[in-house]
């Protein structure tokens, strides 16, 4: 099966890597500290013989707390960047899209329940996280020459 990373290296496309658990693509970066540190890093639970941590490299990896997270911050980077505060998603689309999945049944990876939770984190904590960034990219636009400072 070809997937849309192996599609995208051989455009010569930039691939990103966004993580938070080790498992999903890009930690292939730091594979050996995963074998070594994380539990099932070298040896999963379920018997196929290799561990959780994901092998792939990327061109840019970006660990965060929650995964949402790491793409909340490149997208505040590229609204403060192209001057587009739209691009960044506000908290009432942040509330509107778990409480959504929730409904539609999608379960929070900690709890295993439909909730609007992401990693076992509530829905105010994500609203928390959209909020400040939404801040922070704000100040670049009403003090413009911080984007602009070397």
């Amino acid at each position: 099966m070809v997937s849309l990373y192996d599609v995208a290296k051989e455009r010569g496309v930039l691939t990103i890597g966004i993580g938070d658990g080790a498992n999903e693509i890009g930690w292939g970066i730091v594979n050996d500290i995963i074998r070594a540190q994380i539990p099932y890093g070298d040896l999963c639970a379920c018997g196929c013989g290799g561990g959780i941590g994901d092998t792939t490299l990327v061109d840019v990896f970006i660990p965060a707390s929650v995964s949402n997270w790491g793409a909340y911050g490149i997208t505040a980077c590229l609204s403060a960047l192209l001057k587009r505060p739209e691009i960044l998603h506000d908290a009432k689309i942040e509330s509107r899209v778990l409480r959504e999945c929730a409904d539609a049944g999608g379960i929070d990876g900690i709890s295993f329940l439909p909730e609007p939770k992401v990693d076992g984190l509530p829905e105010e904590a994500h609203i928390a996280v959209v909020t400040l960034l939404r801040e922070i990219t704000r100040s670049g636009f009403v003090y413009p020459e911080y984007l602009t400072k070397t």
